[in-house]
Order: structure tokens, then sequence, then C-alpha cells
């Protein structure tokens, strides 16, 4: 966790393949092993641990903002009853701790590959997805590129206004 210019910064160890629930085809399994259950649950109740530790480090700093960086996309796709059990309580802590901040919550991750900006807990979808009761309009989520056919990073600058974050795409070429 880093705590600068206003803001704390954590990274969240949340990965993506359904947080690791995905069953290991490859290796004969047609379901998540109980292996894989235990280090997902393990490590899930870590991530939320961590989670409300970033909120009471910005609240007790006077952080103008929270940023979180993961790598799990957690509002992408056509959700099912594996994506909900990987992150419910994820999404729900973050919610519920954003709620309280009432300043900026930053999500950045990178697994769908595919650069996006947009607020997936104000969407009544999601909302409905993981149980939260109403919108949290203080979570911006952007979603970086990744893959083999990447042609731009993102650039993020802290700035002295209320956006805190000014975030721009730069092209590779």
């Amino acid at each position: 966790m880093l705590d600068r210019a206003g803001v704390t910064i954590a990274a969240v160890h949340v990965v993506g393949s359904n947080n690791d629930l995905n069953p290991r085809t490859g290796l004969g399994y047609s379901t998540p092993t109980s292996a894989q259950l235990a280090e997902e649950t393990a490590r899930a109740g870590a991530d939320a641990a961590w989670i409300r530790t970033a909120f009471a480090t910005a609240t007790a700093n006077h952080s103008r903002a929270v940023i979180l960086l993961m790598h799990a996309d957690m509002f992408v796709g056509t959700p099912s009853t594996t994506y909900r059990t990987a992150f419910q309580s994820i999404v729900h802590t973050i919610a519920a701790e954003s709620v309280a901040f009432k300043r900026p919550v930053f999500l950045f991750n990178g697994d769908s590959h595919s650069f996006a900006s947009n607020k997936p807990l104000t969407k009544p979808t999601w909302l409905s997805f993981y149980g939260i009761s109403g919108p949290v309009n203080n979570v911006p989520r952007i979603t970086v590129e990744g893959g083999t056919s990447v042609d731009e990073w993102v650039k993020v600058n802290v700035v002295s206004s209320s956006s805190v974050l000014e975030i721009h795409r730069v092209s590779y070429r």
C-alpha cells in the first residue's frame, strides 16, 4: 500500500479465470478442485481485509481518493454462478467501503484486455447480480489493454482538481 499526494493506492491479489475457480480442464477436471476452492476462499478473505485496510488508511490520512489495482475484471461478459462466487465478497467490500468513504475510488483492472472506462456499480444488471442495494456512484472502473495486440498504454496523473486523476490513453505508435 502506498499513500502519496493525498491518494491511497492498494494492489489487491484478485486474479482472472473467475478468481482461479475455473476448472483445470487440461488436467482432466470438470469442476474446481478442493485445493482451488480453499485457496480462493482464503485469498478472497485476505483481499476483503486488505481493501478495508486501504479505506481505513485513506480515512485516517484524509486521502482525497483511493485507487484499487487488480488483475480480475469483475464486470465483463455474461456472469455465471462461478463468477458470482468468485467475486461477490470482494465487490460487496468495495461497494460498502466506497459508500462510506464518499470520495472517489478508482478501480483499475486488466483481465478482459480491452480498454474500458465506466461505472459498473451504477448499472442495474451488476447491482442485481452482486446483490448491491443501490448505486455506488463514486467508483469509476478503468480496464487497461493487455494481451498480444496491445497498441497503447494508460498514463495516470494525480491532479489537484476535484477529479483527482487524469487518465490518458497513449498510443505506442
